[in-house]
């Protein structure tokens, strides 16, 4: 009797057959595949599109706050009781980092660029980080493309035209927003684990959201709001004080610090107290309340972050996505401490300037992911059981943001003039040894001494600036014979030929001058 058999049978003595391996294109695209879509390294590679995009801008060094944290790296630690604006010196998040470039790069603009490079990465990684954690890899990276274009992060050279204090700047708000997004992104990632890795994961969001306080102290009014995301994302509200140990790690740390260097631990906390920003009389109700409004109008393309805004809160009451709720909540964590501060608790002499647009950085990732997820998920629920209305939905889409910031926004960018004036000036002063002496007013008069040295901080020119004060009524008359650098910040008076004044040098776009009587 013959037994039927399925198939031939293999002899005993015959070796298996090896797997097939995929041809090596495969392999690679398989393993590029696997690399680049974990979320480490596209958070990465945001926070590298932050370093390319500064060095793309590469303004010149900003005057003002930004100069003063400059200054303040270069004496750490040891920083005089007197120095201008010392809360800019106690900003150990933005000091430490500046001090350390200037270490590894010199006391010259590569330096400078470095530390806002990091800045800059910190805010592109916290920003898609959020929008990954909270929804999927296409809202983190659209976030980060369309905030690459956006003039709030291209148009910085306030010498050229109206300008943010964004990319290219030492200013504590860009990197605090994007410490505090990463410390939000990873409370999402640890509401999906358990045990240990939960654990780790809050620990991580702690230190983050404690070293942003080191950068802008008034993250700590941020924290408010870490209850409510524990309450929306279902993590035991026991858990708290899993981040709770770093940060107050951190601030041990600073207590310490400032006992050391200024000889008390809590000179931060007074003179952060103390901070005024007069207004140059009362701030009316309606001014206070609409501070957002103020701060996001007064700029190239601001209306963008004000549509975020609306279609963040209107997608939260919408859909009652927990995920929106908490974005919009992160917003009023924000709103309210900012608003009781800038005018509501004293209008005549609040503690913050409502008006200046960086103040609200840490809410624009916030708004940004809200305002994409709400586009979403109403393109989601349009196109359920009809993928014709999702496709013309998308395409309409597409069409609108292409023509109303796309080209806007890159029509701003080719404005962008970098330092080029600015190296320019460099080479005239590596040409012309025989002057030792050069005027301008005192907000230029932080930027030129960039362009005396290397980009390293070699001297190139031993001459000195003697500066004025800026929008003097007339040009000072101690400049005498010496050459003038003018530039849009220099006094009302302007250099007459008539009065036997004589240019000597001009950039090519025409913003830099230097006349000599």
């Amino acid at each position: 009797m013959s037994v039927a058999t399925a198939g031939p049978v293999a002899d005993a003595n015959t070796a298996p057959e090896p797997p097939r391996n995929p041809p090596p294109g495969r392999r690679v695209l398989r393993t590029m595949r696997s690399v680049f879509g974990r979320p480490a390294v596209l958070t990465a590679l945001a926070g590298l599109s932050g370093v390319l995009l500064t060095i793309a801008v590469l303004p010149p060094p900003m005057y003002a706050d930004s100069h003063l944290v400059w200054r303040a790296a270069g004496l750490w630690p040891n920083i005089p009781g007197d120095f201008p604006a010392l809360h800019h010196a106690m900003r150990l998040g933005t000091v430490l980092p500046t001090r350390m470039a200037q270490e590894i790069f010199g006391f010259g603009q590569t330096a400078w660029v470095a530390a806002s490079a990091l800045f800059a990465a910190l805010f592109m990684a916290g920003l898609y980080a959020v929008g990954r954690a909270l929804f999927n890899n296409v809202i983190g990276i659209t976030a980060v493309a369309l905030m690459l274009i956006h003039p709030y992060f291209t148009v910085v050279d306030a010498y050229t035209r109206a300008a943010t204090n964004g990319t290219g700047g030492l200013v504590p708000d860009m990197p605090a927003a994007g410490l505090f997004s990463l410390g939000v992104a990873a409370i999402v990632v640890a509401s999906r684990r358990t045990g240990r890795r939960q654990i780790r994961w809050l620990a991580a969001a702690g230190l983050c959201m404690g070293v942003a306080y080191l950068m802008r102290e008034y993250v700590a009014f941020m924290y408010v709001a870490l209850p409510v995301f524990f309450l929306l994302l279902k993590i035991p509200l026991r858990r708290l004080v899993v981040p709770a140990v770093p940060m107050v790690a951190v601030l041990v740390f600073e207590f310490v610090h400032n006992a050391i260097v200024y000889g008390d631990p809590f000179a931060r906390l007074i003179v952060a107290g103390e901070h005024e920003a007069p207004q140059g009389g009362q701030l009316a109700l309606r001014e206070v309340l609409l501070g957002f409004v103020r701060g996001t109008d007064a700029y190239p393309m601001g209306w963008v972050f004000l549509i975020a805004l609306v279609l963040t809160f209107v997608g939260a009451l919408a859909t009652r996505d927990r995920r929106l709720i908490l974005l919009s909540v992160w917003f009023l964590a924000v709103w309210v401490p900012f608003t009781i501060l800038g005018g509501l608790l004293n209008p005549v002499e609040p503690s913050l300037k409502l008006h200046i647009e960086r103040y609200w950085f840490p809410i624009y990732p916030a708004i940004v992911v809200g305002a994409l997820a709400t586009i979403k998920l109403a393109i989601d629920r349009l196109g359920e059981g009809r993928r014709w209305r999702r496709g013309l939905a998308v395409a309409a889409l597409a069409a609108i943001v292409t023509g109303g910031y796309l080209v806007p926004a890159l029509g701003q960018v080719r404005q962008v003039h970098r330092d080029a004036d600015w190296r320019q000036l460099r080479a005239w002063l590596v040409d012309h040894p025989e002057v030792d002496v050069i005027y301008t007013d005192e907000r230029t008069g932080q930027v030129v001494p960039f362009y005396a040295r290397t980009e390293s901080g070699k001297i190139l020119w031993d001459g000195s600036f003697r500066t004025f004060r800026r929008q003097a009524e007339v040009l000072p008359a101690e400049i005498g014979h010496s050459p003038y650098l003018q530039t849009k910040f220099g006094a009302r008076e302007h250099p007459d030929p008539a009065d036997g004044w004589r240019m000597l040098w001009r950039s090519d776009n025409g913003v830099l001058t230097l006349w000599q009587r």
